[in-house]
């Protein structure tokens, strides 16, 4: 927004919608608000159906960025969480005005998992709910990032990495490497920050561009110069959203 001005900010936002819109529709979802750039689409059938809508949105969007550069205008990047379980789908407002909103913890992580594509360096993140709801999983690339407490939660939760949102290139090296970084996530729980280290280092040689490998790598340089005080849980504490 502050490189475009309101007017192009528009135009691009429309533009992206207008392409990825079709796609949640595919699916059997439904748009059920825009939150400034943000879209909270609800999928009411199989927890699946929220990650093949995932991984075509991003499908769209490359095809978008490649119109965008063609006019010299900047490429679209997102992050998009996805979370599993009841909500309550109604009108809120005091009365003058009523808008239609969603409400439940649901709601919270799946913004929560948003966030987290930040921390992580992952185009699509979600949680343990969704995984334990999939129909199919083998149908999709998935690897365990890490257990952590999010923000408004007091318990930790398992997230994974939907890999199918990344470039072919990426995700190929990401396959290459899965088993190194889950016996580096193994290390990591169990304290050995140095061993860990040396998983997550392995994985960085073979796959420069995985993010949450190098994220690793720092995370348990960090913990070896500076141990952790008391015991060990092998969970991060997430203080932001």
């Amino acid at each position: 927004s502050e490189q475009l001005g309101p007017s192009a900010a528009f135009a691009m936002l429309n533009e992206f919608l207008a392409a990825v819109e079709p796609a949640i529709q595919g699916e059997n979802g439904f748009v059920n608000q825009y939150q400034g750039d943000a879209i909270m689409a609800l999928f009411p059938g199989e927890a699946d159906a929220a990650l093949r809508c995932a991984i075509a949105m991003i499908k769209e969007t490359a095809v978008l960025n490649v119109r965008r550069k063609s006019r010299h205008e900047p490429e679209i990047r997102f992050g998009l969480g996805i979370s599993s379980g009841p909500l309550l789908l109604g009108a809120i407002g005091g009365g003058q005005r009523l808008e239609s909103n969603v409400v439940g913890d649901t709601a919270n992580l799946s913004a929560r998992m948003e966030g987290l594509t930040k921390v992580y360096g992952s185009a699509v993140i979600f949680n343990e709910q969704t995984m334990e709801k999939l129909v199919n999983p083998d149908a999709f690339n998935i690897r365990e990032l890490d257990r952590a407490i999010v923000v408004g939660r007091e318990t930790a939760l398992t997230i994974y990495e939907l890999m199918d949102s990344d470039a072919p290139e990426v995700r190929t090296q990401k396959q290459e490497t899965k088993a190194q970084f889950g016996m580096g996530l193994e290390k990591y729980r169990a304290g050995d920050f140095a061993a860990a280290a040396k998983r997550f280092e392995a994985c960085v040689a073979l796959a420069p561009d995985d993010s949450a490998a190098s994220m690793y790598v720092e995370r348990c340089r960090d913990l070896t110069d500076r141990p952790p005080e008391g015991e060990w849980l092998g969970v991060t504490v997430l203080g932001h959203k």
